[in-house]
């Protein structure tokens, strides 16, 4: 299939942007952070090793094609999704928590943030307040106090813990964990820049 797309786009000098994924990358031992330079991987499970495999051989295919043909031919490697392939076998987050729901296993919710901060690996926080949230801020903050995420609740997180946040950043959580070192703000919002590119040139004309 992918052939046939890459022959079309021969014949009528089409824009083609495939989609690998950010599974072909080598996860690293040391945490160290990925990037587009990062050394690539085949896989460790059967799906995956199958999955990963077929996306840098589509990766390839498009490099032969972009070069031996001088063709607008793009790559991008979003973030682990579920879809079709995959089974509840792979070890990843979203498979897992999928699983668990479809088994009517516990996922928890907590309202008590020491239990729900607890031993945590990621850290993830939404904006209290939205930009066009015209309810009752007062009350929200009110409600929200408590959850307040700042350097004496993280201490109760894994070590290695790292700190996300949607952005724009409100009063939901304290200067030093948001610039310190365990915060990865910046790095998530720049994945999003990506993305949000290629919107923009699809909307333009420069992808079609």
């Amino acid at each position: 299939m992918l052939k046939q797309v890459l022959d079309h786009s021969v014949k009528y000098k089409s824009r083609i942007l495939y989609l690998s994924s950010a599974a072909v990358y080598k996860i690293p031992n040391n945490k160290k952070k990925i990037n587009e330079t990062s050394d690539l991987d085949v896989g460790t499970f059967p799906g995956e090793i199958i999955y990963v495999n077929s996306k840098i051989s589509g990766e390839n295919l498009c490099k032969i094609y972009r070069e031996k043909y001088k063709l607008p031919i793009y790559i991008a490697r979003p973030a682990h999704t579920y879809g079709p392939g995959q089974d509840f076998k792979d070890p990843r987050y979203i498979p897992q928590i999928l699983k668990r729901a479809m088994k009517e296993k516990k996922i928890y919710i907590f309202n008590d943030p020491k239990k729900a901060i607890k031993d945590a690996d990621v850290i993830f926080s939404d904006k209290v307040i939205s930009l066009n949230d015209k309810g009752n801020k007062k009350k929200k903050i009110q409600a929200f106090k408590n959850f307040r995420i700042d350097k004496k609740l993280t201490n109760l997180a894994n070590k290695n813990f790292i700190f996300l946040h949607c952005l724009p950043r409100g009063k939901e959580v304290s200067e030093d964990v948001f610039s310190g070192k365990h915060s990865h703000v910046w790095l998530q919002a720049m994945n999003r820049v990506h993305v949000q590119k290629s919107i923009l040139l699809y909307c333009f004309g420069k992808l079609r």
